[in-house]
């Protein structure tokens, strides 16, 4: 498993961030207990840094584009991906 350490800083402040925010939510009941705040922040740090590298490959130079592609990845991570017959 990568760690912080290993990782460039930018993407190792991002994740530092969400893991705080993580933790927040799952204090408050948003976020499932039983998930490692750390793993819940890895993966939405690589959801924020593959939608950001896609808004940017796409040439857009428009922030509100940016904030619905993110906006789009984090409903589909926190909604969840499983169809009604995944087991």
């Amino acid at each position: 498993m990568l760690r912080l350490s290993s990782m460039p800083t930018p993407v190792a402040r991002v994740e530092v961030v969400f893991e705080r925010l993580v933790r927040e939510a799952q204090a408050q009941g948003e976020i499932r207990a039983d998930l490692k705040p750390s793993d819940v922040a890895g993966a939405l740090t690589g959801a924020y840094f593959a939608a950001f590298s896609r808004w940017i490959a796409a040439g857009s130079e428009q922030p509100a584009a940016l904030g619905s592609e993110l906006e789009a990845v984090l409903k589909m991570l926190f909604e969840g991906i499983a169809g009604p017959n995944y087991r």
